[in-house]
């Protein structure tokens, strides 16, 4: 019971812990960005594999070796990030808990899904941001994914207020999905394919903390929540893709404290 009060009380931000976790989001979208730039100006070598030039050498662009980048990066900022990051590449991203293996290869006209989440070392707030890029052309169906997945987070970030039930929100998720003609897991559904987990979890002091924004969240979601807002689309013969921005929930609204912009091909 003492763990639910304290639980609970946390749900809701002071402005300074919104300004820490602000904090963190910038350096987030500055390293990320950083990456995207490291994807976008690799060479396409044979098979597609994306051929990226370091120290005068030319080698293969893997998982290991992004996220031994980024690292460094979010050191530099005093900020620490977590082995579990998530640098998907291709039909295993349709996994939404597939963080990508070492060896993995970045390859051309495949969805790389980039979640990214963050904590400083200063004081250990966290944050949590996804964004999926392709390397030259995305196939047809990837591209459809990308705006009926982008679509829901806008709509569901200009809908989100206080007062609205966590699962309000996910069936709003699952309306806009199922009219793009996608299947979703309301309803207890067992689906191989759509959009199969919740939309969106608290974000403070712990990467994953109340509110939630599932079908069994049916409580109102409190004004200075923070929250993520993270659709996704999932199909095990292309990949995934998802777009997650971190809110803070206002009384009549919310303040969208990702900036970083939303594309799909570099």
């Amino acid at each position: 019971p003492t763990f639910n009060l304290i639980e609970k009380a946390r749900e809701t931000k002071e402005p300074e812990e919104v300004k820490e976790i602000s904090a963190v989001q910038e350096v987030v979208e500055e390293v990320t960005a950083e990456i995207i730039g490291l994807i976008a100006n690799c060479q396409v070598g044979s098979g597609n594999k994306l051929i990226y030039e370091s120290e005068g050498r030319r080698e293969p662009l893997t998982v290991g070796k992004v996220k031994s980048i980024m690292g460094h990066k979010f050191l530099d900022h005093r900020c620490a990030l977590e082995e579990e990051i998530i640098v998907a590449v291709g039909p295993p991203s349709a996994n939404p808990h597939y963080s990508g293996e070492p060896q993995d290869q970045l390859r051309a006209n495949q969805p790389i899904v980039l979640d990214i989440y963050s904590r400083s070392l200063r004081r250990p707030y966290w944050t949590d941001m996804t964004r999926t890029v392709v390397k030259g052309r995305a196939p047809d169906e990837v591209r459809r994914m990308f705006d009926a997945v982008l679509e829901a987070k806008n709509t569901c970030i200009d809908a989100l207020h206080a007062g609205v039930l966590g699962s309000e929100m996910f069936n709003l998720c699952c309306d806009l999905l199922e009219r793009a003609g996608y299947p979703t897991i309301r309803g207890g559904k067992q689906i191989g394919r759509g959009f199969i987990h919740s939309l969106g979890h608290g974000v403070g002091l712990e990467i994953h903390e109340s509110p939630s924004m599932s079908e069994v969240y049916k409580f109102p979601l409190k004004e200075h929540s923070i929250v993520t807002v993270e659709p996704g689309l999932y199909d095990p013969k292309i990949g995934g893709v998802r777009i997650e921005d971190i809110v803070e929930i206002t009384k009549k609204g919310c303040n969208n404290l990702t900036k970083m912009e939303v594309l799909l091909e570099i």
